[in-house]
Protein backbone atom coordinates (compact mmCIF):
# COMPACT_ATOMS: atom_id res chain seq x y z
CA UNK A 1 0.00 0.00 0.00
CA UNK A 2 1.44 3.45 -0.67
CA UNK A 3 1.54 6.02 1.90
CA UNK A 4 2.83 9.13 2.24
CA UNK A 5 5.24 9.77 5.06
CA UNK A 6 4.10 9.66 8.69
CA UNK A 7 4.95 13.63 9.23
CA UNK A 8 2.26 14.11 5.64
CA UNK A 9 0.05 12.13 6.94
CA UNK A 10 -0.41 13.96 10.44
CA UNK A 11 -0.49 17.24 8.49
CA UNK A 12 -3.48 15.53 6.14
CA UNK A 13 -5.18 15.04 9.79
CA UNK A 14 -4.34 18.07 10.94
CA UNK A 15 -5.92 19.91 7.96
CA UNK A 16 -9.33 17.43 8.63
CA UNK A 17 -9.28 19.27 11.87
CA UNK A 18 -9.09 22.87 10.64
CA UNK A 19 -11.47 22.33 7.82
CA UNK A 20 -14.04 21.06 11.01
CA UNK A 21 -13.61 24.12 12.90
CA UNK A 22 -13.91 26.66 9.89
CA UNK A 23 -17.15 24.83 8.83
CA UNK A 24 -20.10 27.01 8.46
CA UNK A 25 -23.15 25.77 10.31
CA UNK A 26 -25.28 27.54 8.23
CA UNK A 27 -24.27 25.63 5.49
CA UNK A 28 -25.28 22.01 4.54
CA UNK A 29 -21.84 20.20 4.89
CA UNK A 30 -20.19 19.66 1.28
CA UNK A 31 -18.19 16.00 0.84
CA UNK A 32 -14.91 17.52 1.85
CA UNK A 33 -16.33 18.81 5.16
CA UNK A 34 -18.44 15.85 5.98
CA UNK A 35 -15.50 13.77 5.72
CA UNK A 36 -13.61 15.79 8.27
CA UNK A 37 -16.54 15.19 9.89
CA UNK A 38 -15.97 11.50 9.68
CA UNK A 39 -12.55 11.62 10.90
CA UNK A 40 -12.46 14.04 13.87
CA UNK A 41 -15.33 12.01 15.67
CA UNK A 42 -13.23 8.59 15.42
CA UNK A 43 -10.08 10.65 17.13
CA UNK A 44 -12.51 12.10 19.46
CA UNK A 45 -14.27 8.25 19.95
CA UNK A 46 -10.53 7.05 20.38
CA UNK A 47 -10.48 9.19 23.16
CA UNK A 48 -7.17 11.30 21.24
CA UNK A 49 -8.08 13.91 19.53
CA UNK A 50 -4.65 15.41 18.96
CA UNK A 51 -3.18 14.37 15.73
CA UNK A 52 -0.06 14.04 17.31
CA UNK A 53 -1.66 11.48 20.11
CA UNK A 54 -1.91 9.18 17.23
CA UNK A 55 -0.16 5.80 17.21
CA UNK A 56 0.79 4.66 13.70
CA UNK A 57 -1.89 1.97 13.25
CA UNK A 58 -4.27 4.82 13.82
CA UNK A 59 -3.21 7.02 11.38
CA UNK A 60 -3.08 4.40 8.80
CA UNK A 61 -6.41 3.54 9.27
CA UNK A 62 -7.83 6.90 8.76
CA UNK A 63 -5.55 7.98 5.78
CA UNK A 64 -6.87 4.84 4.17
CA UNK A 65 -10.71 5.38 5.39
CA UNK A 66 -10.41 9.34 4.23
CA UNK A 67 -8.99 7.75 0.93
CA UNK A 68 -11.66 5.51 0.38
CA UNK A 69 -14.13 8.05 1.15
CA UNK A 70 -13.34 10.46 -1.37
CA UNK A 71 -12.41 7.33 -4.02
CA UNK A 72 -14.31 5.84 -7.08
CA UNK A 73 -16.37 2.80 -6.65
CA UNK A 74 -13.28 0.74 -7.63
CA UNK A 75 -11.04 1.68 -5.90
CA UNK A 76 -13.27 1.91 -2.59
CA UNK A 77 -14.35 -1.23 -3.55
CA UNK A 78 -10.73 -2.95 -2.99
CA UNK A 79 -9.19 -0.34 0.01
CA UNK A 80 -12.87 -1.58 1.74
CA UNK A 81 -11.14 -4.88 1.97
CA UNK A 82 -8.59 -3.76 4.44
CA UNK A 83 -11.55 -3.03 6.92
CA UNK A 84 -12.65 -5.08 9.15
CA UNK A 85 -16.52 -4.36 8.16
CA UNK A 86 -15.96 -3.66 4.96
CA UNK A 87 -20.01 -2.99 4.57
CA UNK A 88 -19.63 -0.60 7.09
CA UNK A 89 -17.11 1.73 5.72
CA UNK A 90 -19.04 1.52 2.62
CA UNK A 91 -22.05 2.84 3.79
CA UNK A 92 -20.13 5.72 5.28
CA UNK A 93 -19.13 6.53 1.87
CA UNK A 94 -22.53 6.10 0.60
CA UNK A 95 -23.42 8.76 3.14
CA UNK A 96 -20.80 10.89 2.19
CA UNK A 97 -22.03 10.95 -1.44
CA UNK A 98 -26.11 11.78 -0.06
CA UNK A 99 -24.39 14.84 1.89
CA UNK A 100 -22.42 15.91 -1.54
CA UNK A 101 -25.81 15.96 -3.44
CA UNK A 102 -27.91 17.66 -0.85
CA UNK A 103 -24.95 20.43 -0.89
CA UNK A 104 -24.99 20.54 -4.60
CA UNK A 105 -28.73 21.05 -4.51
CA UNK A 106 -28.75 23.73 -2.33
CA UNK A 107 -26.18 25.46 -3.95
CA UNK A 108 -27.58 25.02 -7.32
CA UNK A 109 -31.52 26.13 -5.71
CA UNK A 110 -29.49 29.29 -4.32
CA UNK A 111 -28.05 30.01 -7.78
CA UNK A 112 -31.63 29.78 -8.78
CA UNK A 113 -32.71 32.33 -6.12
CA UNK A 114 -30.22 35.05 -6.92
CA UNK A 115 -30.77 34.80 -10.51
CA UNK A 116 -34.61 35.34 -10.32
CA UNK A 117 -34.03 38.56 -7.96
CA UNK A 118 -31.52 39.93 -10.73
CA UNK A 119 -34.19 39.33 -13.27
CA UNK A 120 -37.00 40.20 -11.33
CA UNK A 121 -35.16 43.56 -10.44
CA UNK A 122 -34.40 43.90 -14.34
CA UNK A 123 -37.71 42.95 -15.52
CA UNK A 124 -39.33 46.06 -12.70
CA UNK A 125 -37.31 48.56 -14.61
CA UNK A 126 -38.16 47.45 -17.55
CA UNK A 127 -41.67 47.46 -17.45
CA UNK A 128 -42.47 44.34 -19.33
CA UNK A 129 -42.59 41.08 -20.23
CA UNK A 130 -40.70 38.85 -22.73
CA UNK A 131 -41.87 35.48 -24.15
CA UNK A 132 -41.53 32.67 -21.81
CA UNK A 133 -38.46 31.23 -23.33
CA UNK A 134 -36.57 34.55 -23.42
CA UNK A 135 -36.89 35.08 -19.80
CA UNK A 136 -35.94 31.47 -19.10
CA UNK A 137 -32.92 32.11 -21.24
CA UNK A 138 -32.39 34.84 -19.38
CA UNK A 139 -32.37 33.27 -15.94
CA UNK A 140 -29.53 32.08 -16.65
CA UNK A 141 -29.42 29.62 -13.81
CA UNK A 142 -31.23 25.85 -13.57
CA UNK A 143 -34.44 25.95 -11.49
CA UNK A 144 -36.45 22.20 -11.53
CA UNK A 145 -39.30 23.38 -9.44
CA UNK A 146 -39.92 26.40 -12.13
CA UNK A 147 -39.54 24.04 -15.13
CA UNK A 148 -42.25 21.79 -13.09
CA UNK A 149 -44.63 24.17 -13.24
CA UNK A 150 -44.20 25.33 -16.55
CA UNK A 151 -44.46 21.90 -17.80
CA UNK A 152 -47.76 20.72 -15.35
CA UNK A 153 -49.44 23.73 -15.70
CA UNK A 154 -48.65 24.95 -19.26
CA UNK A 155 -51.49 26.12 -21.92
CA UNK A 156 -50.35 23.79 -25.07
CA UNK A 157 -52.99 26.32 -26.94
CA UNK A 158 -50.45 29.41 -25.89
CA UNK A 159 -47.25 28.88 -28.47
CA UNK A 160 -45.03 31.02 -25.74
CA UNK A 161 -45.93 28.76 -23.09
CA UNK A 162 -46.14 25.36 -25.37
CA UNK A 163 -42.47 26.71 -26.38
CA UNK A 164 -41.72 27.22 -22.66
CA UNK A 165 -42.71 23.30 -22.02
CA UNK A 166 -40.51 21.97 -24.84
CA UNK A 167 -37.22 24.14 -23.40
CA UNK A 168 -37.60 23.06 -20.44
CA UNK A 169 -37.60 19.22 -20.80
CA UNK A 170 -34.78 19.37 -23.21
CA UNK A 171 -32.47 20.70 -20.46
CA UNK A 172 -30.30 17.96 -18.99
CA UNK A 173 -30.93 19.11 -15.72
CA UNK A 174 -34.60 18.71 -16.00
CA UNK A 175 -35.82 16.39 -13.08
CA UNK A 176 -36.54 13.00 -14.40
CA UNK A 177 -40.33 13.07 -12.58
CA UNK A 178 -41.02 16.33 -14.53
CA UNK A 179 -40.05 14.45 -17.77
CA UNK A 180 -42.08 11.86 -17.05
CA UNK A 181 -44.93 14.15 -16.59
CA UNK A 182 -44.17 15.72 -19.34
CA UNK A 183 -44.40 12.53 -21.82
CA UNK A 184 -47.55 11.24 -19.32
CA UNK A 185 -49.58 14.18 -20.56
CA UNK A 186 -48.32 13.53 -24.27
CA UNK A 187 -49.70 9.81 -23.93
CA UNK A 188 -52.85 10.65 -22.30
CA UNK A 189 -53.57 13.76 -24.80
CA UNK A 190 -52.78 11.47 -27.74
CA UNK A 191 -50.22 14.49 -28.91
CA UNK A 192 -47.82 12.23 -30.27
CA UNK A 193 -50.15 10.66 -33.15
CA UNK A 194 -52.04 13.91 -33.56
CA UNK A 195 -48.34 15.78 -34.05
CA UNK A 196 -47.15 13.12 -36.81
CA UNK A 197 -50.61 14.10 -38.58
CA UNK A 198 -50.45 17.58 -38.27
CA UNK A 199 -46.63 17.23 -39.24
CA UNK A 200 -45.77 18.76 -35.96
CA UNK A 201 -42.12 19.36 -36.13
CA UNK A 202 -41.22 21.78 -32.74
CA UNK A 203 -43.53 18.25 -31.04
CA UNK A 204 -42.14 15.74 -33.22
CA UNK A 205 -38.37 17.02 -32.53
CA UNK A 206 -38.85 17.72 -28.68
CA UNK A 207 -39.85 13.73 -28.19
CA UNK A 208 -37.31 12.85 -30.10
CA UNK A 209 -34.29 14.79 -28.57
CA UNK A 210 -35.28 13.70 -24.77
CA UNK A 211 -35.82 10.19 -25.75
CA UNK A 212 -32.19 10.30 -27.36
CA UNK A 213 -30.95 12.54 -24.70
CA UNK A 214 -32.61 9.59 -21.71
CA UNK A 215 -31.06 6.88 -23.88
CA UNK A 216 -27.97 8.70 -23.67
CA UNK A 217 -27.85 8.88 -19.29
CA UNK A 218 -27.91 12.77 -19.67
CA UNK A 219 -30.89 13.35 -17.19
CA UNK A 220 -29.48 12.41 -13.75
CA UNK A 221 -31.52 14.79 -11.91
CA UNK A 222 -33.82 12.57 -9.27
CA UNK A 223 -35.33 14.23 -6.83
CA UNK A 224 -38.64 15.28 -7.31
CA UNK A 225 -41.58 12.59 -6.26
CA UNK A 226 -43.26 11.27 -9.48
CA UNK A 227 -46.77 10.34 -10.49
CA UNK A 228 -48.67 7.63 -9.21
CA UNK A 229 -47.05 4.14 -10.48
CA UNK A 230 -50.39 3.25 -12.11
CA UNK A 231 -50.41 6.35 -13.65
CA UNK A 232 -46.60 6.32 -14.70
CA UNK A 233 -47.50 2.30 -15.74
CA UNK A 234 -50.35 3.56 -18.31
CA UNK A 235 -48.02 5.97 -19.24
CA UNK A 236 -45.35 3.69 -20.61
CA UNK A 237 -47.10 1.03 -22.24
CA UNK A 238 -49.10 3.87 -24.08
CA UNK A 239 -45.82 5.57 -25.26
CA UNK A 240 -44.48 2.05 -26.39
CA UNK A 241 -47.59 1.85 -28.76
CA UNK A 242 -47.41 4.97 -29.95
CA UNK A 243 -43.77 4.47 -30.66
CA UNK A 244 -44.33 1.43 -32.56
CA UNK A 245 -47.19 2.84 -34.53
CA UNK A 246 -45.32 6.29 -35.54
CA UNK A 247 -42.05 3.95 -37.02
CA UNK A 248 -44.47 2.56 -39.19
CA UNK A 249 -45.08 5.95 -40.77
CA UNK A 250 -42.93 6.66 -44.27
CA UNK A 251 -39.34 8.42 -43.30
CA UNK A 252 -39.63 7.91 -39.17
CA UNK A 253 -37.62 5.44 -37.32
CA UNK A 254 -38.47 3.83 -33.75
CA UNK A 255 -37.31 6.08 -31.43
CA UNK A 256 -35.83 4.24 -27.99
CA UNK A 257 -37.90 3.74 -25.38
CA UNK A 258 -37.28 5.38 -21.89
CA UNK A 259 -36.41 2.26 -19.86
CA UNK A 260 -36.79 3.11 -16.27
CA UNK A 261 -38.10 6.57 -16.36
CA UNK A 262 -41.37 5.68 -15.62
CA UNK A 263 -40.99 4.11 -12.56
CA UNK A 264 -42.34 5.24 -9.35
CA UNK A 265 -40.26 7.57 -6.70
CA UNK A 266 -40.13 9.09 -3.50
CA UNK A 267 -39.27 12.68 -3.88
CA UNK A 268 -40.27 16.04 -2.46
CA UNK A 269 -42.85 18.00 -3.63
CA UNK A 270 -42.19 20.90 -6.39
CA UNK A 271 -41.53 24.17 -4.66
CA UNK A 272 -43.46 27.32 -5.59
CA UNK A 273 -43.17 29.57 -8.00
CA UNK A 274 -46.42 31.31 -8.05
CA UNK A 275 -44.36 34.65 -8.60
CA UNK A 276 -43.82 33.64 -12.25
CA UNK A 277 -46.73 34.70 -14.63
CA UNK A 278 -46.52 32.07 -17.11
CA UNK A 279 -49.01 33.88 -19.63
CA UNK A 280 -46.66 37.03 -19.68
CA UNK A 281 -43.19 35.91 -19.23
CA UNK A 282 -43.09 38.22 -16.24
CA UNK A 283 -41.79 37.89 -12.41
CA UNK A 284 -44.73 39.31 -10.63
CA UNK A 285 -42.92 39.97 -7.41
CA UNK A 286 -39.55 39.41 -5.81
CA UNK A 287 -38.62 35.56 -5.16
CA UNK A 288 -39.27 34.23 -0.92
CA UNK A 289 -36.21 32.52 -0.10
CA UNK A 290 -38.07 30.34 1.72
CA UNK A 291 -39.16 28.81 -1.90
CA UNK A 292 -35.93 27.95 -2.28
CA UNK A 293 -34.69 26.26 0.56
CA UNK A 294 -35.29 22.66 1.23
CA UNK A 295 -36.65 22.62 5.08
CA UNK A 296 -34.87 19.53 5.73
CA UNK A 297 -30.91 19.95 6.57
CA UNK A 298 -28.69 17.00 5.98
CA UNK A 299 -27.78 15.52 8.83
CA UNK A 300 -24.56 14.63 10.63
CA UNK A 301 -23.54 11.07 9.88
CA UNK A 302 -22.76 10.25 13.49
Amino acid sequence: MDLPEEAAMRDMLALEQRRVACADPAMPPDADTAISQIVCRIMSGWKTPSVVALSRDDLVELILLRRLLRAGAHEAGALAQLFVRPDAVLDLRDEVQRIAAFRASHDRDMRALEATRRLWSQMRSEGHGASLVAALERLDASDIDLWHRIVAEHDPADPAQRAAAFWCVRQTACDRSTLALFLTMLVENEAIPKAAQARDKALLETVAAILTQWDAGAYATAELASLPAARLDAARRGLTALLDGLAQRPGMRRWPDPVGLFEARAGRAPRPRGHWDLARGMILRAPDPADYRTATVAEPLF
